[in-house]
């Protein structure tokens, strides 16, 4: 589905939400830890990198999902 079409779609439907997810430095882990959450980048992209696991962010994007409250932070 292109951009345009996406927009034009769904920028006006009240119940479809948005959210900018972009994790970085993504490395491979077994099983989900600990991690935080920040509404903004904490760090430079360039010099100061971040490193997340792949299996953070898809746990992540699961509770997001399911969890209206941490939506709606």
């Amino acid at each position: 589905m292109s951009k345009i079409r996406l927009k034009r779609n769904t920028a006006s439907n009240q119940f479809i939400g948005w959210a900018a997810f972009r994790p970085d430095g993504l490395i491979d882990e077994d099983e989900v830890s600990d991690y935080e959450t920040h509404p903004s980048p904490t760090s430079g992209a360039i010099f100061n990198a971040g490193k997340v696991s792949r299996i953070n962010v898809v746990h992540f994007l699961d509770q997001i999902i399911i969890d209206d409250e941490l939506w709606n932070t």
